[in-house]
């Protein structure tokens, strides 16, 4: 496995508990089901190696993070499949389900709540703090790679630097 690799995983496996650890501080994670579907996959092709880290199956985890209008929100959208046991999660009657999904289609988020600091009743941060703070991870630790590659190189005991770095 390569440095590279390597540095990937490491990151990777932290940054699943970054975004589930923020989901969590910022009251967002009601049943669970989308800190349990954060996961990270490192692919290498030739010589590019990607991290992704995904919430599998919640293509619209950003709105997280933004919130949506009424008009943006579907009743097809797969965040709202089990709106009742949400509900319940949320300590409300398994009956309201129904007239809080109607409110969230045509009013959109409720931006009154604490946690909802963004427009639209998404919540600041709450995925583009972790995803800063796993770049910056991965970039200083690749810099001081580098560094130590470079001396290496400089004092003839190395030939080339072991890492290629895109973000």
């Amino acid at each position: 496995m390569s440095k590279l690799s390597e540095l990937f995983n490491r990151e990777g496996a932290d940054g699943v508990e970054l975004f589930r650890k923020s989901l969590k501080d910022n009251d967002r994670n009601a049943t669970g089901d989308t800190s349990r579907s954060i996961a990270y996959t490192v692919n290498t092709t030739g010589t590019k190696t990607v991290l992704e880290i995904r919430a599998v199956g919640f293509p619209s985890i950003q709105n997280l993070e933004t919130g949506m209008t009424g008009g943006q929100v579907r009743a097809s959208d797969p965040q709202f499949a089990d709106i009742e046991r949400w509900a319940i999660a949320r300590g409300f009657a398994a009956e309201s389900a129904d007239a809080i999904f109607g409110s969230i289609l045509t009013v959109g988020w409720n931006v009154n709540l604490p946690n909802r600091t963004c427009v639209n009743g998404g919540t600041f941060g709450i995925l583009s703090n972790p995803r800063e703070e796993i770049q910056r991870r991965i970039r200083n630790t690749a810099a001081a790679a580098i560094k130590l590659d470079f001396l290496n190189i400089i004092k003839g005991e190395k030939k080339d630097i072991d890492f290629d770095l895109e973000f």
